[in-house]
Formats: C-alpha cells, structure tokens, sequence
C-alpha cells in the first residue's frame, strides 16, 4: 500500500474483524484484541481510521430467532437497548487501548434496526 502512495487504512469491511465490537467481544465480558494485526499496519507507517460498531449476536436483537450469524449481515444490527451501556464499555475500551495507534474513529457506518419479529 506504501508502494502505492496510501498512507491511511480504514479498518472496515475487510478488516472489520480486527476492531468491530461483534469481534472483539463474541462473548459478553470476553475480549479478543487484534493487538498484533493493528500493530503490523503501524510498524509499515499507515495511518488507521477505525470503525466502533458491529454489534455481537448476544447484543442484537436477532438473538439465535434469525440466524443473521453466518452470512453478510451478522453484526449489523444495532444493540437492544438494555446493552447500550455495553456499546459505551466497547467504545471505552477500544479507544483508550488504542490511543496513539489509531488516529480516527468513525462511530457506526450504516446501522441497521432490528429486524421485525413476528
């Protein structure tokens, strides 16, 4: 990417894995940091702009009644809101573990509302 002339990434889509609150916390109370990926962009001297969202299944309202899990959409529902406060807690932790890492942070692309349940 250097090669090319880029010197930002946008941790999205393709590398949403590394940060999104769906990745990073699959189990409630369970983090699993991309630690060393995050430090690979850094160590090649690109500059990262992040996205806080993605919300885990155990969070959402789909909850195992649509299986949203394994395909395009898992994660992409916004938090019930008895687990705003977890978003906030995910939004806390990422952005003081990474300050100094990551340099911007977009905060939900395109959330979607729950689903209709019949």
């Amino acid at each position: 990417m250097k090669t090319g002339g880029f010197n930002w990434v946008r941790l999205h889509n393709g590398a949403k894995h590394l940060s999104c609150w769906y990745f990073v916390e699959p189990e409630k109370n369970q983090c699993q940091f991309a630690d060393r990926e995050i430090q690979a962009y850094r160590d090649n001297h690109l500059l990262l702009h992040d996205q806080l969202g993605v919300c885990p299944g155990w969070a959402s309202a789909p909850q195992g009644r649509l299986d949203f899990r394994n395909g395009y959409a898992k994660g992409y529902f916004t938090p019930l809101p008895e687990y705003e406060h977890d978003f906030a807690n995910y939004c806390e932790t990422m952005t003081r573990r990474y300050k100094g890492m990551i340099n911007g942070w977009l905060v939900w692309n395109e959330p979607w509302l729950p689903p209709l349940l019949s």
